[in-house]
């Protein structure tokens, strides 16, 4: 007699799902994984994108937060407001769905996604980081942030040097 087993949650986390490279290969992951045994799920740090309707069509389901606040010319970078609140979003959210696996791709959704993860209970932690050097260019505060990101990760996800 075989016993069924509890298919594994994964979170994709990632800012958008626009056109771009990183996006492209989370949708591809996401809905390339053997059913049977994975239920993954998308979400999007900052919108959904031009791609959200593609995952959702073969199956994946997105949630994607609120986008970036509207510009202001005497508010050059959003809030610390609204990071926190984004944060406590994504919190709530890895605590409703508790994936098996939250899997952060890229920079921000990589700080975000390692912290909640960490602090909601979750075992398995991926940081997929890719091309990073144009993004930590004149931000001398990014390497920091990267390498204690990385103290809390399971396994980081590299695709170059």
């Amino acid at each position: 007699m075989m016993t069924a087993t509890r298919k594994i949650k994964v979170a994709y986390l990632l800012r958008t799902l626009a056109l771009a490279g990183a996006e492209h290969y989370v949708v591809e992951m996401a809905t390339r994984l053997d059913r049977q045994r994975f239920e993954p799920r998308i979400y999007c740090i900052a919108g959904g994108g031009a791609l959200q309707a593609e995952a959702e069509r073969q199956g994946v389901p997105v949630a994607a937060f609120q986008g970036t606040p509207a510009y202001n010319p005497f508010v050059p970078t959003p809030s610390l407001y609204w990071y926190a609140k984004k944060f406590i979003a994504l919190c709530r959210y890895l605590k409703r769905e508790q994936p098996d696996v939250v899997h952060c791709c890229m920079y921000a959704p990589s700080l975000y996604g390692s912290v909640a993860a960490k602090l909601t209970g979750h075992a398995a932690v991926l940081s997929n980081q890719v091309r990073l050097g144009a993004c930590k260019e004149h931000r001398w505060y990014y390497q920091p942030l990267e390498n204690g990101i990385n103290r809390l990760v399971d396994v980081v996800l590299v695709n170059s040097e």
